[in-house]
């Protein structure tokens, strides 16, 4: 492309850009909650600005150019920032090109950075706005909601509270019975874990079955035991 043509491209393209959003688009519209979302998810797409060639570069401007302001004209804010915000950063990319020649390109490329800088700086407070409005509104249903949890845990709390105060109950219980199980109902010591089954079905520390065994009684009942068997706690 000679010199002539790259400075009259901005005369001479007439590009009518498609109102169908791309991929890359739609994903920004979905995580954007802030003009600087906006900024910073179509930074991650960047590469769509990058074009290496010199000449389809400069149709890329054109094209982003004319298709936020068609989206401004539909008065589709979010989508006309994002078509201008990806027009900046190509503008960006090829003065950087090596190719840019500042005699002969800068005269419309400034034209249009003037005009993408007046179209953002209003978008931006437009969106910001916009943006500041629905913060507003989702903090008044979230501290609705809010409120809403914060009752039902207080109910869980007090659940929580009444079942606990039965299971003390029934471990207070439980610690006597184990208590009064693991003593010896001849001695009533429980120094040990370790206890003589008789045959009739009562248990003593080893000690006192051996002597109670040796005496074939049993003292619970009187029973002459006929057996006994060790076990532990």
């Amino acid at each position: 492309m000679d010199s002539k043509k790259i400075n009259n491209w901005s005369d001479k393209e007439n590009i009518n850009p498609s109102r169908t959003s791309s991929v890359s688009e739609e994903r920004i519209l979905l995580g954007a909650n802030s003009v600087e979302s906006l900024r910073r998810i179509v930074h991650q797409n960047v590469k769509e600005n990058f074009v290496t060639d010199f000449g389809k570069s400069l149709i890329r401007i054109r094209e982003l150019q004319a298709q936020g302001q068609k989206y401004l004209n539909d008065h589709d804010e979010e989508m006309a920032f994002v078509s201008f915000y990806n027009c900046s950063e190509s503008v960006r990319f090829i003065q950087a090109h090596e190719k840019y020649n500042s005699r002969t390109h800068d005269e419309a490329i400034n034209k249009i950075k003037s005009t993408l800088e007046n179209e953002l700086t209003s978008l931006e407070l437009s969106l910001s706005d916009r943006y500041a409005s629905l913060d507003v509104n989702h903090n008044s249903e979230s501290f609705q909601r809010l409120i809403k949890t914060n009752l039902s845990m207080k109910n869980q709390i007090e659940n929580l509270k009444t079942k606990n105060s039965v299971l003390v109950k029934q471990n207070s219980e439980l610690r006597r019975e184990i208590e009064y199980i693991s003593k010896c109902k001849n001695c009533s010591k429980s120094e040990t874990t370790e206890r003589q089954l008789f045959s009739c079905g009562h248990y003593f520390c080893t000690r006192c079955a051996t002597k109670l065994y040796d005496k074939k009684r049993c003292p619970d009942c009187s029973k002459r035991p006929q057996f006994m068997i060790c076990f532990s706690l």
